[in-house]
This record gives C-alpha cells, sequence and structure tokens, in this order.
C-alpha cells in the first residue's frame, strides 16, 4: 500500500484499494482506511489559487453617451 501511495499521491484509500484488489489483495474497507491512517497516509492538499496582489488600478468609467431617438423621446415624456 505504501508503494501504491508513494507513486501516486493524489490517490486516496479508495482507490488504493481498487489498485490492490487487481494485485490480488482484497480486504474489506475499514481494515484498509485503518491500516491507511496507520501508516500515516493522507491525500496531498492541493495549494491554493493564487491572487494578484498589491492594489490593483480600478476600471476607467466610461463617459454617458446621450443617445437620440426613442429613448430620449421616451424620458422626456415621463413626469
Amino acid at each position: 500500500m505504501d508503494k501504491i501511495a508513494e507513486k501516486r499521491r493524489r490517490f486516496g484509500y479508495w482507490r488504493i484499494g481498487v489498485m490492490l484488489e487487481r494485485v490480488g489483495i482484497v480486504m474489506r474497507e475499514k481494515k484498509l482506511y485503518w491500516i491507511y491512517r496507520g501508516e500515516g497516509l493522507s491525500v496531498r492538499r492541493r495549494r491554493g489559487r493564487k491572487r494578484a496582489r498589491g492594489s490593483r488600478t480600478p476600471m476607467p468609467v466610461p463617459k454617458p453617451t446621450v443617445v437620440a431617438g426613442f429613448a430620449a423621446r421616451h424620458f422626456r415624456r415621463l413626469p
């Protein structure tokens, strides 16, 4: 089990159990988990996503544009 876990770092106890079954070693999942934790094995956690550091410049705000046409006429009619 230790050799498989060393070769496949992202495999948990369940997938290692499947690999062992293919080789011919069959055991209950509770016993498999007990041995897995007893050897100090665990799935290696992935690092978090890198985020931007420092101050970021704000997005430029577009200048408002006046649309001549239906919208302008429509808004003039409102009280």
